[in-house]
């Protein structure tokens, strides 16, 4: 799509006010199970991460003009002991350069990680038909993530580099309450800097003369 962010001036492309019963299928999709699949290809068991969880859509609701996403403990498939949920825009929504954010709760629970996130768009269904290749050559941008025992930090990191190795530029945010509380996280993507907001407040920047790619 056309870039976002026109001359300091920002126009709405996409947007998801989770104002129905259930999750928009026209916008989202669900990433179930212990591994991505995408067309005839798969990604690494456990989603890279050695998540504990197994991904399910009955973990996804929409109620109320709000999105929830619950982790269980419970007895899965795979060996899980964890439930929870992943959705994911790809095959429905992609753009370069722009603004976009998100106003969250994340549980300030140990062992939780929330995150909001964003991979390439691939141009196959094979995960390396794109036009950098495979991860972290074709970079990763983090919004927000968090780690439960950490109640009131959050992190925020772009990943760049060769392909199966990344190398990451990262900060992070210093809540005066918790992640449980609400939050706006939103992230301005430029082609000479990528900054990260707390609340319409910058708390990092990468310029763009620092990420690279191998594949370039």
């Amino acid at each position: 799509v056309d870039p976002i962010l026109l001359k300091g001036e920002r126009r709405l492309v996409w947007n998801d006010e989770f104002d129905g019963d259930a999750l928009d299928g026209s916008k989202w999709g669900y990433q179930l199970g212990v591994q991505d699949t995408y067309g005839s290809s798969q990604g690494p068991v456990y989603w890279g991460n050695n998540e504990l969880q197994y991904y399910t859509q009955d973990a996804v609701s929409v109620e109320d003009g709000m999105l929830t996403i619950t982790a269980a403990g419970e007895e899965m498939p795979s060996g899980r002991e964890y439930s929870s949920g992943r959705i994911l825009t790809r095959d429905k929504f992609s753009f370069t350069y722009g603004y976009i954010e998100a106003r969250i709760s994340m549980p300030d629970e140990a062992g939780m990680w929330p995150a909001f996130w964003m991979l390439p768009q691939p141009s196959g269904t094979d995960n390396d038909n794109n036009e950098y290749g495979w991860w972290a050559a074709n970079g990763e941008i983090d919004i927000v993530e968090a780690k439960g025992r950490l109640e009131s930090v959050t992190d925020h990191t772009l990943h760049y580099g060769n392909k199966g190795s990344s190398t990451y530029s990262s900060g992070h945010g210093y809540l005066e309450d918790t992640i449980a509380d609400w939050h706006v996280y939103g992230l301005e993507w430029t082609e000479e800097y990528i900054a990260w907001f707390i609340d319409d407040a910058e708390v990092y920047r990468v310029a763009g003369s620092v990420w690279w790619t191998e594949s370039a």
